[in-house]
């Protein structure tokens, strides 16, 4: 693949990280599973999996995310709403709305969530 926004960069989509290399505090690679990726950066987009990801280096890289509870509806399909219409977040009444697959997906997240998959094996 070309890099989207850079020379050089390349992306893998659909694509398991299995670990983590680096020395002297810099990657220096990544074991996955279409096989060893040599590299001087690595970006961590693993969303949800995020945390797991990063416990795969050596030290860890702690990242401050934990999947939890919340309550959401996802309406009926809605003609004509544009795929790009903006996510819209309540900080304050603790609320978003956003598109998804030509519904509306509409969400709660209370101030102190209950932690979802608190054993650490996410699916």
């Amino acid at each position: 693949n070309k890099g989207l926004f850079c020379p050089g960069v390349r992306v893998y989509e659909n694509c398991a990280v299995h670990q983590v290399h680096n020395k002297d505090c810099k990657v220096t690679g990544v074991d996955t599973s279409r096989g060893s990726i040599e590299c001087n950066f690595f970006v961590n987009c693993a969303g949800f999996w995020a945390r797991q990801v990063g416990k795969m280096s050596e030290p860890f890289v702690k990242v401050p995310l934990h999947a939890v509870e919340h309550y959401y509806l996802h309406t009926k399909p809605i003609a004509g709403l544009d795929p790009m219409t903006p996510v819209v977040r309540d900080q304050d009444g603790h609320i978003y709305f956003r598109e998804k697959e030509g519904c509306l997906l509409v969400g709660g997240f209370e101030p102190r969530a209950k932690p979802a998959f608190e054993d650490g094996d996410l699916p």
